[in-house]
């Protein structure tokens, strides 16, 4: 079901070639993952092409001006001088921005730039590593090797597997797609974004919301 065409509509800028190997990828991990009605699809899509909007798996950006870290992490980067310190630093600025949590050491572990977003969902955190390490290959390689989880066939893998650890395939029949987000994001950031994304897959696999429009839930 999930095709070149569909993530052309999901994502910004995608090329023929990232459309194509995508596809494979991600419809394999769909079928596995039972990601098979227009809904799932669709909201499983919406979510990918904000994350990773092209469709070229790759790791997270942390090339942020001192503005930019204080929208984002304003906990991590509460006033200008810190933020200042930080800015355009991509290692510093992971390992502060994602310190202690996600089972991460502190900052000086380096855990956090090292368990930065990775894949097309961004897998973060040590706990997330390990454990879909775990589910997916029965040992520790992402651990151990982080930059696995960018090749996308195994990028493909951890979406379905986090989409579905997550409960996401009952929260899309509902069209729940606040929900959804806060499974994927932790929060709120870019609904907007991932809903109109939904929306156009979903018009164009349903023809009943082609028509009629499409309403989200809570």
């Amino acid at each position: 079901m999930i095709t070149p065409e569909l993530l052309v509509a999901a994502g910004t800028g995608v090329t023929a070639v990232d459309a194509r190997i995508s596809a494979e990828f991600l419809g394999e991990a769909a079928v596995i993952a039972a990601i098979n009605t227009p809904r799932r699809v669709a909201c499983f899509l919406g979510q990918l092409g904000h994350e990773c909007p092209r469709f070229r798996s790759t790791h997270e950006d942390l090339h942020y001006s001192a503005d930019r870290l204080r929208n984002v992490w304003p906990r991590h980067f509460p006033d200008q001088y810190i933020a200042e310190a930080y800015a355009f630093s991509p290692v510093k600025i992971g390992n502060r921005a994602y310190a202690n949590r996600m089972g991460n050491g502190d900052e000086a572990s380096g855990d956090g730039y090292r368990f930065r977003g990775r894949g097309y969902l961004q897998l973060t955190g040590r706990e997330n590593y390990a454990a879909a390490s775990a589910a997916l290959f029965g040992d520790a390689r992402l651990l151990d090797a982080p930059d696995l989880a960018i090749e996308p066939e195994t990028a493909a893998r951890v979406a379905a597997w986090f989409w579905t650890r997550s409960n996401c395939n009952a929260l899309a029949d509902a069209l729940a797609l606040s929900a959804i987000t806060r499974a994927i994001n932790g929060g709120m950031n870019g609904y907007d974004d991932r809903a109109e994304r939904t929306a156009r897959v979903l018009k164009l696999l349903d023809p009943h919301a082609a028509a009629c429009g499409v309403f989200f839930t809570s």
